[in-house]
């Protein structure tokens, strides 16, 4: 399947994700309230902790091993059964080791803690990194739309009130594993029946485990939080951080979801020696990434008054703020996936890429041991912020030689004046309008026409190469 094809397929299935949650969000903040999103939040961080160590970088290297074998059948199919009988292996034992912890020695929420073992359990049929190394994402989009919209469904028949956060962590939990099972009936045809080699198996794991470390510390600034506040404040703190960062990697899915296509890509094109092609896609690629991430910051920042009050309700008051600083996450991770996803791994820099997202991680911690006890989620999100900016500058130093930061600053000025001033008018709309979904909608729609206007006079590349790429499209 064709780049552009898979990222109009991801684009549209990042759409379908964002429009989800604007359904489900609001139902299920005033339907189990800040503490009892806080305690799914909470309990669902362990688990994930869990997935992460079963799969032990197996997702990214998979998917990597995968772009670089699939114009060789034989040898692709063995790549595959040897890397998921290993993922089998490790995902099992992380099972085992959750249930000891959490369902047998545990005293607090065991209920709860034993139904999110269910995701843990869906690991271990997950093979999605093979499509995607396939540069298959139909069947990755078909799979997922299915088994959310099951969930959506099931959600709004079965979770009533604030008693039933075990059946919304039973509903999460069994859609996901139905998606990771429906995904085996898409492998056929796609490789050939091979036995697994305990030797080969096992000479996957030192290379997935130097991704694991890596990804283990992503995932620090990304669970750490939730599992600090609960320390340290209360369910009702995380259950505040855990919406604003919900709504804010839900935008930041849609400038991202290039980067989940282009990695394989970008991966087959070092492989192959083509460098001069390679650096060519990095500058397309940022100035694309750029001309989306920065007014996408600053809209968010713009509307979050008026949009968190009828979104969120009244028991979620205090979340605008956390909505604003955290807004800037969608500028420095959007950075941070080209330069590590994109580039790092693809060169095979885990290294590197490793030592960048530890910086990111001790700065996270630090600052949140400083930050939480005075001003609790705020302190967790400026946290979170600041430390996403250190991964990008520990990146940018590392790819000095292959990265123009220069030319990365050339991509900037023309988004961020016309983001600017789309900022402007929509936070005095936002001011002075109702709050209703339709004046939000109005906001965002006035936006992107000032924001787009704006770019057009300041005669934008992208701006450009999108709509001669519209003309080219109409006229067939």
């Amino acid at each position: 399947m064709g780049l552009k094809k898979n990222f109009i397929y991801n684009t549209i299935y990042q759409i379908f994700t964002l429009i989800l949650p604007m359904i489900t969000v609001p139902y299920i903040s005033r339907v189990l309230g800040p503490e009892g999103v806080g305690v799914y939040s909470y309990t669902n961080a362990y688990a994930q902790y869990f997935i992460l160590l079963g799969m032990v970088g197996i997702s990214l290297y998979g998917n990597r091993q995968i772009a670089y074998t699939k114009n060789d059948k034989e040898k692709m199919s063995k790549e595959f059964w040897n890397i998921y009988a290993l993922q089998v292996i490790t995902t099992t034992l992380s099972l085992i080791l959750y249930i000891v912890v959490f369902v047998i020695i545990n005293n607090n929420n065991k209920g709860l803690y034993l139904v999110q073992s269910i995701t843990i359990l869906a690991t271990i049929f997950d093979i999605s990194w093979f499509f995607i190394g396939y540069e298959d994402m139909k069947s990755v989009v078909i799979r997922n739309t299915i088994t959310k919209t099951i969930g959506v469904i099931a959600i709004f028949i079965f979770v009533k009130n604030s008693n039933d956060v075990i059946i919304y962590a039973l509903i999460m939990s069994f859609t996901m594993f139905l998606g990771q099972v429906i995904m085996w009936k898409e492998l056929k045809g796609k490789v050939y029946k091979i036995k697994p080699s305990l030797v080969f198996m096992f000479t996957h794991l030192k290379p997935s485990i130097v991704l694991f470390i890596s990804q283990l510390a992503m995932q620090v600034y990304v669970l750490l939080d939730r599992t600090m506040l609960g320390i340290m404040t209360n369910d009702a703190q995380v259950g505040l951080y855990d919406n604003s960062q919900k709504t804010i990697k839900l935008v930041l899915a849609l400038v991202t979801s290039l980067g989940t296509v282009m990695l394989p890509r970008m991966s087959s094109l070092y492989a192959e020696g083509k460098i001069d092609k390679f650096k060519e896609m990095i500058d397309k690629t940022f100035s694309f990434i750029t001309f989306m991430a920065i007014p996408m910051s600053l809209g968010l920042m713009a509307i979050s008054n008026g949009f968190s009050m009828w979104f969120y309700g009244k028991e979620f008051d205090g979340i605008q703020i956390l909505l604003q600083v955290g807004s800037l996450l969608i500028i420095a991770i959007s950075w941070s996936n080209i330069l590590g996803i994109q580039i790092m791994l693809p060169m095979k820099l885990e290294k590197q890429f490793t030592i960048s997202v530890f910086v990111g991680a001790i700065v996270n911690f630090i600052l949140n041991i400083i930050l939480i006890p005075y001003i609790n989620s705020l302190g967790t999100t400026i946290a979170s912020v600041i430390a996403e900016f250190s991964v990008t500058i520990a990146q940018l130093y590392f790819l000095k030689k292959i990265v123009n930061i220069r030319d990365i600053l050339k991509t900037l000025y023309k988004p961020f004046i016309a983001a600017f001033i789309m900022y402007l008018v929509i936070s005095f709309l936002d001011m002075n309008l109702g709050i209703s979904i339709i004046f939000t909608l109005f906001e965002v729609s006035i936006g992107m026409i000032i924001y787009l206007t704006v770019m057009f006079f300041l005669k934008s590349d992208v701006l450009f190469l999108v709509l001669n790429e519209l003309k080219r499209k109409l006229r067939r």
